[in-house]
């Protein structure tokens, strides 16, 4: 279980810092970190247009989702919400991260979902990124 402080904001914001953690040891190529934090049989896959990336599972289907991924920056948002109780016997929740690519004006929202903090499974959407001010 996790203790978010009771508001749903703080454990996206746990979980999204961990999915990034988990990022950063698949770009050091940590599989010694990787281990406990990425469920052996968990599934990743990006789609980007009509092709799919995505075989292999668990740590190795991490290391390969990172090498397509090519990660520079993140962005996370969370919904504000009043607090709440999560009493469970098994904790469950996905988190969404925007990452920036190298490929400048390209990213990749990718989902992470998660049980009891291990990483079960990550897919991911290619974007066109596109800002500026409002005012």
């Amino acid at each position: 279980m996790v203790d978010g402080g009771g508001y749903s904001d703080k454990i996206d914001q746990f979980y999204a810092e961990r999915a990034v953690a988990i990022v950063r040891a698949g770009l050091k190529n940590d599989t010694e970190a990787l281990g406990p934090m990425v469920a052996p049989n968990a599934e990743f896959s990006i789609w980007r247009g009509d092709s799919g990336t995505g075989r292999r599972k668990g740590v190795l289907g991490l290391l390969e989702m990172v090498r397509n991924l090519k990660p520079t920056r993140f962005e996370n948002s969370s919904r504000t919400t009043g607090p709440f109780t999560i009493a469970v016997k098994k904790c469950e929740w996905d988190v969404t991260v925007l990452f920036h690519t190298e490929q400048p004006g390209i990213g990749v929202t990718m989902t992470f979902e998660f049980a009891d903090g291990v990483l079960m499974r990550a897919h991911g959407t290619e974007m066109e990124l596109f800002e500026g001010d409002v005012r």
